[in-house]
């Protein structure tokens, strides 16, 4: 399949190579776990190992954890480090840092059952405008890959770098192309495109609130709609109410998240983007529907040869 014949669904993936430290456990007294007085000591012989008392101390902000880390409070932190903290910690004498691909991606998720954003052209000039190297390094100081891919390109089954072109650069020229064939036209001479049937739209880009990466990636998605000509606003919002409304298939246009796997099992495939599961509440969050790409489910659950 050539360049000019490929489609999306999604509109670009982000794998995200990250710096990695596990779990704090402080040398202060926070909470303590021991033997209850009324068990009796017979209870406790012959079974390996014991302790007397098991502390745990919450570090509740990010920040916190850095400092508690790098003044020697703690050992180790247990979550995900944004590259905005990395210079610190590789500044830090007593810290080291192990920098390991993580098996999942970021995802803008396109609402496919909302009239135009449902017309293929419209998802194929946005993947063509989006600047995913600028997402990479600018946004991850350079601690991610752009992925056209919707499987993280680590996995041994993904197509990345396996098709002989890809979507990395933006070129919102050939975007406004495939516009202007697919009939989005400025038909009032505002400077903003129409849809095909000739109504006004807006398409709002939901971002997590939490985050400084998904407000940022959420303002150049926003800034590529707009160099092709579509009134377009990146919003920072709670994560968890839009996420509530991908569960359940609610109203939405566009919305920012993360996801991450704990094997290279890819049989989720067929359920995440299968037609079947356009309305089952926590699948197919895009509510996509397409029969060729349901034509090829059998096969991916079920062939014994690839």
């Amino acid at each position: 399949m050539n360049r000019e014949g490929f489609r999306t669904h999604t509109l670009f993936v982000v794998l995200v190579t990250i710096s990695l430290l596990i779990c704090s456990i402080p040398r202060s007294a926070a909470v303590e776990l021991g033997v209850s007085p009324t068990a009796s000591e017979s209870e406790y012989q012959g079974v390996g190992p014991s302790i007397d008392t098991l502390t745990f101390n919450v570090i509740p902000g990010i920040e916190q954890k850095i400092e508690a880390l790098v003044n020697d409070e703690i050992d180790i932190i247990g979550s995900e480090v944004y590259p905005a903290y990395l210079p610190t910690l590789e500044a830090a004498e007593n810290v080291e840092v192990e920098k390991s691909p993580r098996n999942g991606c970021g995802q803008m998720i396109i609402n496919c059952a909302k009239y135009p954003l449902n017309i293929t052209a419209f998802r194929r000039a946005l993947a063509f405008a989006v600047d995913k190297h600028r997402i990479s390094e600018d946004v991850w100081d350079g601690l991610a890959q752009p992925q056209d891919s919707c499987v993280p390109s680590g996995n041994p089954w993904s197509s990345e770098g396996k098709l002989g072109y890809d979507y990395y650069q933006a070129n919102a020229l050939r975007g406004n192309q495939i516009l202007d064939a697919a009939g989005f036209v400025d038909l009032d001479s505002d400077g903003i495109r129409e849809a095909p049937n000739g109504s006004e739209f807006s398409v709002v880009i939901e971002c997590a609130s939490s985050s400084d990466v998904a407000i940022e990636t959420g303002a150049i998605v926003a800034e590529a709609l707009q160099a092709l000509h579509i009134d377009a606003t990146s919003m920072a919002v709670d994560f968890y109410d839009y996420l509530d409304r991908l569960y359940i298939h609610g109203d939405f246009d566009m919305c920012f998240i993360g996801k991450s796997f704990n094997d290279f099992d890819v049989d989720w495939l067929a359920y995440e983007y299968w037609s079947e599961y356009a309305d089952e509440p926590y699948y197919n969050f895009p509510m996509f529907k397409n029969a060729s790409y349901d034509s090829w489910r059998d096969q991916l659950l079920h062939s014994t040869d690839y």
